[in-house]
C-alpha cells in the first residue's frame, strides 16, 4: 500500500513525506544521494534546500513531496538528465549564475574585478576587498587586458538578463 492510498485530503497528499524521508523512493538511491539530488533540483530552480526567514519547513516538506513523486515517476536516469539540462539552462539563464561567470571569467585573464562589479557591484568581487572601480580606473584595466570574446558573450547574455 502506498502513501498515496492514505490519504483523504488533497491538502495532505502535497505533504506525504517530510524532508529526507525516503521511504518510498523506488530508484534505489541512498538518502545522502537522495538529499544531493533535491539540493541540485532546489538549485537549478534558484531555491533554496534549508529553511530561511522565506522558506518554512512546511514548504520544503512540499517540495520534497513533489520532488520524489518526479523522480519516482521519471525514472532514475531520465530524472537525472533533465536535472542535468535544468543546470545547464539555470547556468546560462540565471541573472547570479551569470554574473559568477564573468567573475569568474575576468579573475582567470588576471583583472581585479569583473563587469558587473564595475556596473552594479558584484559580491565575489566585493568578498575580495575590491572597490569599485572609476570609469578612468575600468577603462585602464580593460586596456591592460582585453576582454576576450567568450566574456562578451557571457557579458552579453549577463546585461541582458540582469535589465
Amino acid at each position: 500500500m502506498s502513501a498515496l492510498d492514505d490519504t483523504t485530503t488533497y491538502a495532505e497528499t502535497l505533504q506525504l513525506w517530510s524532508l529526507h524521508d525516503c521511504s518510498d523512493v523506488v530508484n534505489g538511491r541512498s538518502v545522502e544521494e537522495m538529499k544531493n539530488l533535491f539540493g541540485r533540483f532546489r538549485a537549478a530552480r534558484g531555491k533554496s534546500d534549508t529553511t530561511n526567514a522565506t522558506v518554512t519547513l512546511q514548504s520544503l516538506d512540499t517540495a520534497w513531496t513533489a520532488f520524489v513523486r518526479r523522480s519516482n515517476k521519471e525514472g532514475g536516469d531520465a530524472f537525472e538528465r533533465m536535472l542535468l539540462e535544468r543546470e545547464a539552462a539555470h547556468s546560462r539563464l540565471s541573472v547570479g549564475a551569470l554574473a559568477a561567470q564573468v567573475c569568474q571569467l575576468a579573475v582567470d585573464q588576471g583583472r581585479r574585478c569583473c563587469t558587473a562589479h564595475y556596473e552594479d557591484g558584484c559580491p565575489r568581487c566585493r568578498g575580495r576587498g575590491v572597490p569599485r572601480l572609476s570609469a578612468a580606473e575600468w577603462r585602464h584595466m580593460v586596456e591592460d587586458t582585453a576582454i576576450t570574446e567568450v566574456e562578451r558573450e557571457v557579458i552579453g547574455r549577463f546585461s541582458a538578463s540582469a535589465g
